[in-house]
């Protein structure tokens, strides 16, 4: 699943869905991780930012909320920039249980 950061509050994240890359989409307590699209010297990479649970599946809008269980200590070091930007770019890659 592909999408848009709209808003961080905590713990808690609404991306909003740009494009969705499986039949199904992802339930409520479904672990995942999180990704953020960065520029490096190689170009345009993804890069983990967090594990997550999603909190609530994608409403009428296409925003799905996910939160956040543990965040990737590299990217908050400053090595790729800021996560969590406004408007990044974000991929959830979900678990089925």
């Amino acid at each position: 699943m592909f999408g848009e950061l709209q808003a961080r509050a905590g713990a808690t994240v609404v991306m909003l869905t740009r494009v969705i890359t499986s039949r199904t989409e992802p339930e409520i307590g479904n672990q995942g991780v999180l990704s953020q699209k960065v520029k490096s010297a190689s170009g345009e990479i993804w890069v983990e930012i967090a594990r997550v649970e999603v909190k609530s599946k994608m409403d009428s809008d296409n925003r799905i909320t996910l939160t956040i269980k543990d965040e990737e200590k590299r990217f908050q070091q400053g090595v790729y920039g800021f996560p969590f930007a406004p408007n990044s770019k974000l991929r959830l890659k979900w678990e089925w249980q």
